[in-house]
């Protein structure tokens, strides 16, 4: 949250090295919950099959954010990638409380 914070907020348009930190934690993250999400649902479970609809919506949100042609756009798309990719883990982590609560498989 901070390195986002710093990269999004408090150094917003200046090349940065929380930029760099930002992203590679972004990476990171996305790609761990992507590959949880892949896995389960590759276990026909729906329920994190749900996280796919709102995670597609923020990448496409944060790529048009970064082909944005004016700071509002982009400060509004960006928002957007933030919000869609927040949705997409509340679902992936509630398909995985829901999943806990089963017991195991």
């Amino acid at each position: 949250a901070l390195a986002s914070w710093q990269a999004d907020v408090t150094y917003l348009g200046v090349d940065h090295g929380w930029r760099t930190l930002d992203t590679a934690l972004a990476v990171v993250m996305i790609a761990r919950y992507l590959g949880l999400a892949a896995a389960r649902v590759l276990e026909r479970s729906a329920a994190h099959a749900l996280a796919l609809p709102p995670f597609l919506i923020s990448l496409a949100c944060f790529v048009r954010s970064q082909r944005a042609t004016t700071f509002r756009k982009r400060a509004g798309l960006h928002a957007r990638w933030h919000f869609w990719l927040q949705a997409a883990l509340l679902a992936l982590l509630r398909a995985e409380g829901a999943r806990g609560a089963e017991g195991p498989r």
